[in-house]
């Protein structure tokens, strides 16, 4: 398939991000979507995702900062950090609020960016959050799973 989307990269005070996205091929789609990737790779593992959702809304898939295409910083970016380059990256896309489908660490990535501005985040889609810190090993989780279920 042919890219159906746009690559450019976008100026966010010291940062540059590579920022893929694309137009809903519908009129009048939803909300907008950001996509928000996780720890140990770019945003390009989430382009089926973004061709998908392309049909019915804009898509934009983001780089982090240090990630990718994108710009690295000095040092890494804590996950405050990185919320507030998103939000700051949205201003400068035109994008006053969206869903958000974020994968692994960038759960966290998109969580924060809803509690520090929650007139950004429409709604989260999170898949796969990283571990939560109070159980960090899988017995934990296996029993907190238990209490759910």
């Amino acid at each position: 398939m042919p890219n159906s989307f746009r690559t450019r990269r976008i100026a966010v005070g010291e940062h540059r991000i590579l920022t893929r996205w694309s137009r809903a091929r519908r009129p009048g789609g939803g909300l907008p979507v950001v996509l928000v990737h996780g720890y140990a790779a770019s945003g390009k593992y989430m382009i089926p995702t973004l061709r998908a959702l392309a049909a019915d809304h804009d898509v934009y898939l983001p780089d982090l900062p240090g990630w990718g295409g994108s710009s690295r910083p000095p040092a890494a970016l804590g996950v405050a950090e990185l919320a507030d380059v998103l939000s700051d990256w949205m201003e400068q896309m035109r994008i006053p609020r969206a869903a958000f489908v974020a994968n692994s660490f960038g759960c966290q990535v998109a969580t924060m960016l809803a509690v520090r501005r929650p007139d950004r985040a429409a709604c989260l889609l999170l898949i796969g959050p990283t571990i939560d810190r109070s159980a960090p090993g899988a017995l934990a989780q296996i029993l907190r799973l238990g209490r759910v279920a």
